[in-house]
């Protein structure tokens, strides 16, 4: 079934299949990650806020496209982003790595355990985890 919802950074009305914006609105919204990307790319040691200054995306957003995992800092963003668990610096993601480990064994804790069919005694189910990003 298919939404038909106002964009949140235009207002226009669309319908939302998958994107939360508009389909012109994505499509500056990518430009958008390009210009970022590309600064980037020719000045690696840029903090967040030159980067959101030179590209004209917002901070918020810069940050929101590290914590999708589709960018990650550079040596001159280092502590800009924390960890939303214990607040250690990080480069990509939501998590640092050992919080990402504790959360998954906490799963794989949770899902691993057998439940036994009290008459038979054989395991009902069984599930594996997945690693969280």
């Amino acid at each position: 079934m298919m939404e038909v919802c106002n964009c949140p950074r235009c207002g226009k009305i669309f319908t939302k299949i998958k994107a939360p914006l508009c389909p012109a609105c994505m499509v500056e919204e990518e430009k958008g990650f390009e210009r970022i990307k590309e600064y980037m790319e020719e000045n690696s040691g840029c903090n967040i806020s030159e980067l959101s200054e030179e590209t004209g995306v917002s901070v918020k957003k810069i940050i929101s496209y590290i914590h999708e995992g589709r960018l990650e800092t550079t040596k001159g963003m280092q502590g800009d982003v924390r960890c939303q668990s214990c607040n250690k610096p990080i480069t990509i993601g939501r998590f640092c790595a050992s919080c990402l480990l504790e959360i998954n064994n906490s799963f794989g804790n949770l899902y691993s355990k057998k439940t036994h069919d009290s008459e038979s005694g054989r395991q009902k189910m069984h599930i594996t985890p997945h690693k969280l990003l």
